[in-house]
């Protein structure tokens, strides 16, 4: 038997699952890094924007207190709340009400939807109208 094709058995596995570790040490940190940084650096909203089947509804300041009812595609009815910077659809007759379930939020580019109704509420740094202003010049 030739001695150079012998390899001790236990560290070649030990080293294996060391490595494994660090590997997956590593992404769970670069995952938690990732995370901190979308969710700290994500700005406050200012306006709530609540479409239904594509088509913008009513378009309201996050900081002004408000309740009401949207009637959604085909029917259905969602009670959306704004209150204290933040919006949620407080109640739904959806079947899975999955869109009161997601609770409040207040973040630019944060939405709720409602998949039966097709209501979607959205936060925005700018109303939509601003959207189509032009900020630059090209020459």
């Amino acid at each position: 038997m030739n001695s150079e094709f012998k390899t001790d058995s236990g560290t070649g596995k030990n080293t294996k699952i060391k490595r494994d570790f660090i590997l997956i040490a590593a992404f769970l940190c670069a995952a938690i890094i990732i995370y901190a940084f979308l969710y700290f650096a994500g700005s406050e909203g200012s306006v709530v924007v609540v479409k239904v089947d594509g088509t913008v509804i009513k378009e309201l300041p996050l900081n002004q207190d408000d309740e009401f009812t949207v009637p959604g595609y085909h029917g259905g009815i969602n009670s959306i709340t704004i209150r204290n910077g933040s919006v949620l659809i407080s109640d739904a007759d959806c079947p899975d009400k999955l869109c009161v379930k997601t609770g409040k939020i207040n973040r630019a580019g944060e939405t709720i939807v409602c998949l039966p109704h097709r209501v979607v509420v959205e936060i925005k740094r700018n109303s939509v109208s601003d959207n189509n202003n032009i900020d630059s010049v090209v020459q």
